[in-house]
């Protein structure tokens, strides 16, 4: 699982970090 995946959780947003 990436980074981004877990932002986009969070955010939820479509971040690709």
């Amino acid at each position: 699982v990436r980074n981004a995946e877990k932002a986009r959780a969070m955010f939820g947003s479509d971040v690709d970090v």
